[in-house]
Order: structure tokens, then C-alpha cells, then sequence
């Protein structure tokens, strides 16, 4: 099935599916929650197989105001009268979306419109999943093999919708029918790669022809259109199955992409040569992606990870954006002077408050107080905790900073303590937002009962299922942020009580069907039913809270493998953390690290408390 923009409801991908084909979505036009939920409903009806697809986003276009009055002088002709501010318009976030697919994990991912970015491209490898590239010409075919594609997709100039040219401009100059150009692929990258024809193949007779020019398989799109399972309007579907080929037109109608389009008045009219050219999509979040978001954490030569005082002088930046502020009494920087150098014992960075004369550095009053590790390498480890989605562990941080393992230990608690939000803070889901509810297990507890709650014995010696297991409680605001508890023990009675302190009366609250959930103080409550197969209504899911305990559960397995049930919120605190500061809210991993730092005023770990308690 060919990933169609706007016209792959998780119906049509579910139907291709069960009849023994490849389910597809263009997701070209959905927000990233919008991604998880139709893979969620697709894998829960299906085998778990399908193919997800991206528009590589063009660079932005140049404005012209005369034009733009020209074009929405044009399309009221033909609809509505279009606003002036309908050329700000921005695309989806391309980032973000691609996070989305990540999370989403399915079988394959394609792109259309280029190649996607190296960095992307080695995370799609490390998770397993398979990279189909569309193609128009032979050198395209080859750019895309030589970039990492485990397959390529050749597209005929047959092909309804848009023809997944590279270059946008030279579109039309290459416009090669499919059984042109499938053989000439084949013998070009074939040896390499499996090639997928597509391109108005549309019944048996083209399925073989293209298998016999050396197709390893083909990809139909238009064709299933027509089909009940597309959901498309009957007017539509009649248009599509009286078309012949000479009754579609190459045009830029739609998008200023070239595209194959029914000949519509509309259609001919805007191909027409007084018509104005516009271009509809743009983004400009492909360079920040490329540069900034997943080739960041390649910056490992700034000098704030390698010099002492490159990171000193950064952090008092960050800290200070007004000037030194004295940790003791406040007093602000017209009666702090630096004192640092005056004297050969004089420690770097330090400073002197003439209001309370007390002596102060960058690190005062902080979690990183009275440590003895150079601040570079603090820089280095935030910034390698806050970028890594499922966590680093401490062997890890102890070989790359070249610290001791209990050093690297206890930095990594230093910096979750950082993360911990603190403070009061507004319920979640004000003014009817929605807040997602669930609760999973992690690990044993570290002193298991042995009779169940109603005072008799376990059987076959010890519970199934949560029993003796250390429970989490999550709420999740969508499109907003999570909050994690450590609860020691999952009853009706403490889950009401965290829901009702934490959750605004105002919220809908939508939980899977466990009975934990009752006596609530919410708008209203939702619920699917798992035990049904049930996994969204509608916006009724808990697909959000459940993706987020995904990751957790990764991380701590997979990374950290254990963690004492007395540290555990501190592992919540640091997944959290990062949840609440992820790439679809426009937070990269420097912007995330930057954050984590300003957090660690006001906040002391120690081993030991000054009452000598034996945990931190």
C-alpha cells in the first residue's frame, strides 16, 4: 500500500493488512500524537507490520507579497476568501514527527522528496527498522543506496498525487514512465537492494509486469482508494474509477509540488498560464534538524566539555544572566566584586558580597556544592544525561569522564536531583485538557509480603501479576507534561488521593479499566477497554501515558538493569525530566541541558545529611 498525505485512515492499512499486504500512512499532514495513535490502532488489529512516510521538507520559499495577493486573489475563485496571514502557516514539526516514528517503531520507514539526514537515518538502523526511499530517476536511486536505503521505491510518472522528485524545480524534466525506468533502476542499484515499483499499477496485469522487469514487489496507492476502507467521499471514488490516463494532468495545483491530479476546472485553470505559481509547503526545520537537533550531541569539542573556565564562565551565565547574585543574601552584582586572582589562594571563580561579606563561587548553593570534579566534566555528564532518551548509566559516565564508578555514581543522583521538579505546581488538565492515567511495575520490592491483601496466603509462594512489585503511577497532560510517582502500594485509596491533589477538577481523565480509578474529582472519566482489544475511541486512549512507560521501562532495563527501590523516584525524576522537555515541544539536547542546569539552585545532595542517616 502506497503512503498517501491525508487519505490513509488506519481502516484501509488495517484491510491491506488482514488481506496479506503491507499497511502504509502518509503522515506527512499529522501532528506526532496523531502518528502514535494509528500506529497503536493499526498494531492492535494486525500482525504489528507497516510502513510509515515523511516528506523530506523543502527549504522555505522566498515571499513576495504581490504574488500572495495574486494567489488568494485566485483561490477565492475557487472557495472561501483566504486570509493575508495564510502564507505564516508552518508545516507540522518535521523533528518532531520524526520522533514520533521512532517511538512508533514500525517495520518501515520511507521518505519521499530526498533522503533523510545521516543522524536519522543511524537511529532508524539501530532500532532495526528498514528504510525505503522513493525515487524518480536512476540518480536518485543511487544517491539513496549510497546514503543507507535498505530498499528503493521507483515511482513511473503514472503515479497519482506527488511525484517524490528531489529537486522540486526539476520535477517535470525527468517525467520517465514506470516501465521505463523500473529495469533501468534495477540494473543500476538492483544488485544492491531490492527495488518496489509504483506508479499506476493497478490490477493483476500490471502487478506481473512489473515482477517480470525485476520489481522485488509493488506499491499501489490510487487503486485502493475506491475501496470502502479508504473512507473516501463516494463522489471522489466514482471520479477516480471513470478517470482514463488522458484525463489526469501533471500540475502544481496543490501545493506548488509537482503532482498527477484528475483534470479538474479548478485543476486546469490553475495550470493555466496566467495563473500565479505559489508554494504552500515550507519549513525550515530541516537545516535546525540536520545542524542542531540530532548531530548535537556530536559537539563534544566545545570548549565548556574540555576547559575548566570555558564552563565555569558558561554556567555562570546561565545562572546568572543579570550579573553575580550572592547565594547568601541576595545581594546583587553592584556589591559583589570578584576577588578571584588577587590572592595565590584564592580559588577560581570566587567571589566577595560586601552585604553580607561572605565569600561565594558558581556552585554554591547548588547541587554541584563542594564537589570535587572539574565543572567541565559536570557540563559533560548533563549534557550526556539529558541527551540520551533512555538514560546513561554510571559505568558509562565513569569511562567517559574518566571518574571513579562511585564518582559517575553519584553525579548521575547529583544531576536527577537537578531534574526534580520542585516547588508548587498548577493542576493538570485546567480548562477541560485531557490527562491520561496509568500504573506500571518495576522491579521487586526489597521486602515482598508474604499473605496478599486480604490476610491470606499467596499460592504457589508468591503473587503473580503487581503483587511484591514496586509500583508507578503516572499522569500524563496531552501535549503537555507527565508527573511519576513512587507509590508503596497501588490501592484505590492512594491512587484517588494523588489524582485529586495532582489533577484539575476541570480535566477529563481517561485511564484503561482498572478499578483502582474511583471516587475522582474530574470533569468527567474515560475509559478503553484493553481486555477488549480497545486501545483508542476516538481521543479517548492512554496510548500517550502508555508510550511514556515504554520508554522508562527501556531505559531502566535496558541501561540502569537495577535500581534500589530507595532511589527509584530518582530514576522517575530524571525520565520525567526529559519528557517534559522532548524534541516535539521544541527542546533539543542543548536547550534540555541548559534547562537541567538552571534547575540546580537551591538543591543538596550529600551521602550523608549532617544527622547521619545512611541514604541520601
Amino acid at each position: 500500500m502506497a503512503p498517501m498525505a491525508g487519505a490513509c485512515p488506519a481502516s484501509l492499512a488495517i484491510a491491506v493488512a488482514q488481506a496479506g499486504g503491507l499497511g502504509g500512512c502518509g503522515a506527512l499532514l499529522m501532528r506526532p500524537e496523531a502518528i502514535r495513535a494509528w500506529a497503536a490502532e493499526v498494531r492492535s488489529n494486525t500482525n504489528g507490520g507497516f510502513q510509515l512516510n515523511l516528506w523530506i521538507p523543502d527549504p522555505p520559499p522566498h515571499r513576495d507579497a504581490t504574488n500572495e495577493t495574486l494567489v488568494r486573489t485566485f483561490l477565492s475563485k475557487w472557495g472561501p476568501d483566504v486570509p493575508p496571514e495564510a502564507g505564516d502557516a508552518s508545516p507540522v514539526d518535521f523533528v518532531a514527527q520524526c520522533e514520533a516514528i521512532l517511538d512508533a517503531g514500525p517495520a518501515i520507514v520511507s521518505s519521499i522528496m530526498g533522503l533523510y539526514p545521516e543522524a536519522f537515518v543511524a537511529r532508524l538502523k539501530e532500532r532495526g527498522i528498514k528504510w525505503f526511499a522513493n525515487v524518480t530517476t536512476v540518480a536518485e536511486a543511487r544517491a539513496a543506496v549510497d546514503a543507507g536505503a535498505d530498499a528503493v521505491v521507483a515511482q513511473g510518472m503514472e503515479a497519482g498525487g506527488h511525484r517524490g522528485a528531489f529537486d522540486a524545480d526539476k520535477a517535470g524534466e525527468a517525467l520517465v514512465g514506470l516501465f521505463a525506468l523500473l529495469p533501468a533502476v534495477v540494473d543500476a542499484v538492483g544488485h544492491r537492494v531490492p527495488v518496489v515499483a509504483t506508479g499506476g499499477i493497478a490490477d493483476a496485469r500490471g502487478i506481473a509486469a512489473a515482477l517480470i522487469l525485476g520489481a522485488s514487489a509493488v506499491q499501489i496507492g490510487t487503486g485502493l482508494l475506491r475501496t470502502p476502507e479508504a473512507k473516501l467521499a463516494t463522489a471522489w471514488a466514482d471520479a477516480i474509477g471513470a478517470a482514463q490516463p488522458e484525463d489526469t494532468v501533471p500540475t502544481r495545483a496543490f501545493s506548488g509540488r509537482l503532482g498527477r491530479s484528475i483534470a479538474t476546472a479548478y485543476v486546469r485553470a490553475a495550470n493555466g498560464a496566467d495563473a500565479p505559481h505559489y508554494v504552500l509547503y515550507k519549513s525550515d526545520e530541516m537545516a535546525y534538524f540536520q545542524n542542531q537537533g540530532a548531530n548535537a550531541m556530536q559537539d563534544l569539542t566545545n570548549p565548556i566539555f574540555n576547559d575548566v573556565d570555558a564552563a565555569r564562565a558558561h554556567l555562570e551565565a546561565l545562572r546568572w544572566p543579570h550579573g553575580p547574585e550572592c547565594p547568601h543574601c541576595s545581594s546583587t552584582s553592584e556589591r559583589i566584586i570578584r576577588v578571584e586572582g588577587t590572592k595565590k589562594t584564592h580559588r577560581k571563580g570566587l567571589y566577595y558580597c560586601n552585604g553580607c561579606k561572605g565569600q561565594f563561587t558558581v556552585t554554591v548553593g547548588t547541587v554541584l556544592e563542594q564537589s570535587h570534579v572539574p565543572l567541565n566534566k559536570w557540563l559533560l555528564a548533563f549534557y550526556l544525561m539529558c541527551g540520551s532518551k533512555k538514560g546513561i548509566s554510571a559505568h558509562q559516565l565513569h569511562r567517559s569522564l574518566k571518574v571513579s564508578y562511585k564518582t559517575a555514581w553519584f553525579m548521575g543522583h547529583r544531576i536527577r536531583e537537578a531534574m526534580r521538579a520542585g516547588g508548587l505546581t498548577e493542576p493538570m488538565g485546567g480548562n477541560g485538557g485531557i490527562v491520561e492515567a496509568d500504573e506500571t511495575y518495576f522491579g521487586k520490592v526489597e521486602n515482598p509480603r508474604t499473605v496478599r491483601t486480604d490476610g491470606k496466603p499467596f499460592k504457589r509462594g508468591g503473587g503473580k501479576g503487581p503483587a511484591n512489585k514496586r509500583a508507578v503511577l503516572s499522569l500524563v497532560e496531552r501535549d503537555g507534561e507527565v508527573r511519576s510517582f513512587h507509590i508503596a502500594r497501588a490501592d484505590k485509596e492512594t491512587v484517588t488521593e494523588i489524582v485529586n491533589k495532582n489533577v484539575s477538577r476541570e480535566a477529563r481523565l481517561m485511564t484503561d479499566e482498572s478499578r483502582l480509578y474511583g471516587g475522582l474529582q474530574v470533569a468527567s472519566h474515560e475509559r478503553v477497554r484493553h481486555a477488549a482489544k480497545e486501545y483508542a475511541r476516538g481521543d479517548v486512549s492512554t496510548n500517550l501515558v502508555e508510550g511514556y512507560f515504554s520508554v522508562f521501562k527501556r531505559g531502566m532495563k535496558g541501561v540502569y538493569q537495577h535500581c534500589s527501590e530507595k532511589h527509584l523516584h530518582r530514576y522517575l525524576a530524571e525520565f520525567d525530566f526529559r519528557f517534559n522537555n522532548r524534541v516535539s515541544k521544541g527542546v533539543h539536547d542543548t536547550e534540555r541541558t541548559e534547562r537541567a542546569l538552571i534547575k540546580i539552585e537551591g538543591k543538596r545532595l550529600t551521602y550523608r545529611r549532617t544527622d547521619e542517616a545512611q541514604d541520601a
